[in-house]
């Protein structure tokens, strides 16, 4: 069963990460935002978040993973971090 808090806790860091390092504008970042069509992060920014979350989770994404629909969100890169 997964751990709500331990989720929680991820998505926070993640949304702070993003608020702290991108210009988001009047977006305001959820769990469920978009991060690309929202225009949060362009794709120089993908590759920013994908060494963070890498670094800081110590996982490392597969090709797979970065094709996967749920990596545009911060929901999504926390389910993908939690099934590491």
């Amino acid at each position: 069963m997964l751990n709500s808090s331990k989720l929680s806790k991820i998505i926070n860091e993640l949304i702070e990460f993003v608020n702290l390092h991108y210009s988001v504008g009047d977006v305001n970042v959820t769990p469920e935002t978009n991060l690309i069509v929202s225009g949060v992060i362009d794709s120089i920014q993908v590759i920013e978040l994908i060494v963070y979350i890498e670094k800081k989770y110590n996982i490392e994404f597969t090709e797979d993973d970065l094709l996967d629909s749920e990596f545009a969100s911060i929901a999504g890169l926390t389910e993908l971090i939690l099934s590491k």
